[in-house]
């Protein structure tokens, strides 16, 4: 819907993939098309990773390999075997790597580029493009596994092995645009 000019608005937009904001490099333009889109007292609802997710080094093992609010001095870091960074101004990180998130072992070199948006920038872009935050909950598992997972019995969501149930994973925010 974002590239047509005569679409109409809609009453609820739902943002479910996890691991989309760090594509963005622009929270406020995606918090605009949301605005523009949604019709007044329109639903918006996200569930992503949550941003102490990007934190964590290539094997999820180490907390603060990246920082949470991705400041700094540029660098070239190296983390584990297969992955090393560059940040290249303080919004910005970009990933060199081999394998994919699948195949780790595949004989694929790529490079990704991403930011770390703290939760206040996503609070921020939302509320100040006429998106009244109704509820935001923290959960401490994600939907699928990744290295040094498990996965509990319990609920079939998946946790890291070394801090389960103590940080939190994923959130999911549910906005309505405000009639001014």
């Amino acid at each position: 819907f974002c590239c047509s000019n005569d679409v109409k608005t809609i009453d609820l937009i739902l943002f479910l993939h996890i691991g989309t904001t760090k594509w963005f490099p622009d929270l406020n333009k995606w918090a605009q098309l949301i605005q523009r889109y949604l019709k007044d007292n329109g639903q918006f609802v996200i569930v992503d990773f949550h941003p102490i997710f990007w934190t964590f080094d290539d094997r999820y093992e180490s907390l603060a390999a990246y920082s949470y609010f991705n400041q700094g001095p540029s660098k070239l870091k190296q983390l584990g075997k297969t992955k090393k960074i560059r940040i290249e101004n303080p919004f910005v990180v970009v990933e060199y790597s081999k394998g994919t998130y699948t195949d780790q072992q595949a004989s694929i070199e790529h490079k990704l580029i991403r930011w770390n948006h703290s939760l206040a920038d996503i609070f921020t872009v939302l509320s100040s493009n006429k998106l009244r935050i109704d509820v935001f909950k923290e959960f401490d598992s994600v939907p699928y596994a990744l290295p040094n997972m498990i996965q509990s019995q319990d609920d079939q969501q998946y946790r890291f092995k070394n801090f389960e149930r103590k940080l939190p994973l994923s959130y999911a925010i549910r906005a309505t645009k405000s009639v001014i």
